[in-house]
């Protein structure tokens, strides 16, 4: 019916030497508010801007702070791609940037005003997200950690900073719109 299916498989990264999964596995049901899958997240502040990571696939897992970068004619980059995967144990998400499938969106110590960062996954709730419907398409993503916070664009030019700040529920700076990618294709 012109729909994507549910769940794709990456080949690009699998479960390897150090026990790190990366697949793309089946979607989320009985109510979670997204499927697994891998997403681009538009910023709703100002939709030329996506949530954005380092390019640098060998880099170590030590703290590689998120951006908002524009996304070229609309075509994703690596350094654009997130995959969400629900962890039903904790019920929430992990969020691991596609460009080194070995870390994970991570929220520090979960204090306001800290950059969102990369960082090895370590199955903490610093790295666990609950993926919060705002009723308009958009979704608000906070640390499981402090849920008090929500990942926050600090502002919309190339390189512009990530941070955790004070869940506002109006805030466009806090609303992301998750825009699935088939990874079937390449």
């Amino acid at each position: 019916g012109g729909g994507q299916p549910v769940g794709y498989y990456n080949p690009i990264f699998t479960e390897g030497d150090y026990g790190f999964w990366m697949g793309v596995s089946a979607a989320a049901t009985n109510g979670h508010p997204v499927a697994d899958g891998v997403y681009m997240l538009r910023c709703k502040g100002n939709a030329s801007y996506y949530l954005a990571t380092s390019s640098d696939r060998d880099a170590d897992g030590g703290g590689h702070d998120l951006m908002v970068w524009t996304s070229y004619s609309g075509d994703s980059w690596r350094t654009e791609e997130f995959h969400l995967r629900w962890m039903p144990d904790s019920g929430a998400y992990q969020m691991r940037p596609l460009v080194n499938g070995v870390l994970s969106v991570d929220a520090r110590n979960g204090s306001a005003g800290q950059a969102a960062h990369t960082y090895w996954q370590n199955g903490t709730d610093s790295q666990l997200f609950y993926v919060e419907p705002c009723g308009d398409g958009t979704f608000r993503l906070c640390p499981r950690r402090n849920s008090g916070l929500a990942l926050t664009c600090a502002g919309y030019w190339n390189g512009a900073e990530v941070t955790f700040e004070t869940r506002g529920a109006s805030l466009a700076s806090q609303r992301w719109r998750l825009e699935r990618v088939d990874t079937s294709t390449g």
